[in-house]
């Protein structure tokens, strides 16, 4: 995700503006949390899904375009005033703008279906979601300057006009407008609104079975956080000892349960893929020690009780003492889904058969295949307890940021596994 590295703040005579503290209240140099994107086969289709986490820069902390014009500013006192918040957007809008194009353009690389998840720090409306959506009253969204993936520049000194939108869809809110409701996800100064949303791709729309916001979090008094400040631990004493006791006793509002664990409500989604759904790639079935469950969708009504349920793999097996087939007799008449319980086929891409064959009255003669029974399918057989995930990570350009791995191994607390370019 993109950094910005743009000129500090000054005054007239060119030196930084400082805050009572001391610091400096604006240096330029601003960055995004990376993203973590894991892509996901679906099991018992052909499907893949591209999840992405994400974290966006916050409205709290300010960028190089929020101080633009401070010195016009009526009454401003630069060493203790809070910028203007003209669009009421809070501060760094243009970077998350910046952070939003580079989120769209990565996962547009990616093949397959994707859902962005996070908290955006944006609205639902607001211009970084406008980025990743759509902006149907073409309204001007602009980038912040400045702005470097690792090394390698963004956008230079006059940022840019964002016109592109990828189009992804709000599902929380998609969800709301079919059950006439309004979901929120945080509290601010006793106002409502969603800064984390679940977005999917277009091609997501007719799997989405259902998407909302968990309210546990952000109705909730601060009392029942895992801080331990405020709390009433050590009053009346003095400060070191309200610090030591702080620090070692729970206090009594805790409880061991999901309320309260942050101070924003989670957002859920379900999603749902239909048996043999594919692109054109094979349909992935799982094996677990061997075995694997291949579902059998029996489609016409011509089915009979008593039709015997075949399955059959090509390339057939060399060693077929080694492979279990199993057929079933169906139990009752027309559609219906039936299960084979298969063992031994070794991992590799096979096309699979399935039919129903009808016994002859006649033991001699050959059994008949149903019409409109058999069903064909390109699968690939692949070991579900020792599948290993492939981690495509880019070039290291000597910078802190990445894409995918090393944001993972930094969430897990492993980021010294890192190396430093010398």
């Amino acid at each position: 995700m993109p950094s910005q590295q743009a000129p500090m703040i000054t005054d007239t005579n060119g030196a930084a503006l400082l805050d009572s503290k001391g610091e400096i209240r604006e240096s330029g140099k601003n960055y995004q949390r990376d993203t973590i994107a894991a892509t996901f086969r679906i099991h018992n289709t052909g499907k893949k899904v591209t999840v992405s986490v994400n974290h966006l820069k916050s409205k709290g902390s300010t960028c190089w375009e929020d101080w633009q014009g401070w010195e016009t500013w009526e009454k401003f006192d630069p060493i203790k005033d809070k910028v203007e918040n003209k669009d009421f957007q809070g501060s760094c809008e243009n970077f998350r703008v910046a952070a939003a194009y580079q989120l769209g353009k990565e996962m547009a690389k990616i093949g397959g279906d994707h859902v962005i998840i996070g908290d955006m720090n944006s609205y639902a409306h607001e211009d970084p979601m406008l980025v990743l959506t759509s902006n149907p009253t073409g309204k001007t969204l602009k980038a912040a300057r400045d702005t470097f993936i690792g090394k390698r520049p963004q956008f230079g000194e006059n940022g840019a006009i964002i016109t592109d939108n990828f189009g992804y869809i709000n599902a929380v809110s998609l969800k709301d407008a079919e059950n006439k409701k309004m979901s929120w996800s945080y509290s601010y100064n006793d106002e409502i609104g969603s800064l984390d949303h679940i977005l999917i791709s277009p091609s997501l729309k007719k799997h989405l079975l259902d998407a909302t916001d968990w309210h546990i979090n952000a109705a909730e008094s601060t009392l029942y956080d895992y801080n331990q400040e405020n709390k009433g631990i050590g009053a009346g004493e003095s400060k070191e000892v309200r610090l030591e006791k702080e620090r070692t006793i729970t206090h009594n509002f805790y409880a061991n349960n999901a309320y309260r664990s942050s101070d924003h409500d989670s957002a859920i989604m379900a999603l749902g893929y239909g048996y043999g759904e594919s692109d054109g790639a094979p349909v992935l079935l799982a094996t677990k020690s061997g075995r694997m469950d291949v579902p059998y969708a029996i489609n016409t009504d011509k089915a009979l009780t008593g039709d015997i349920a075949e399955i059959s793999f090509s390339p057939e097996p060399e060693d077929m003492s080694k492979v279990a087939l199993p057929t079933m007799k169906l139990s009752k008449d027309g559609k219906q889904l039936k299960e084979f319980d298969v063992s031994g086929i070794e991992p590799g891409n096979y096309t699979v058969t399935m039919k129903l064959t009808r016994p002859s009255a006649q033991k001699a003669s050959t059994p008949t295949t149903v019409a409109g029974s058999e069903v064909s399918m390109k699968v690939e057989v692949a070991k579900r307890d020792s599948t290993t995930p492939t981690v495509v990570i880019p070039p290291y350009d000597g910078s802190g940021g990445s894409f995918g791995i090393f944001g993972l191994l930094s969430l897990l607390g492993l980021g010294f596994l890192r190396k430093t370019k010398k």
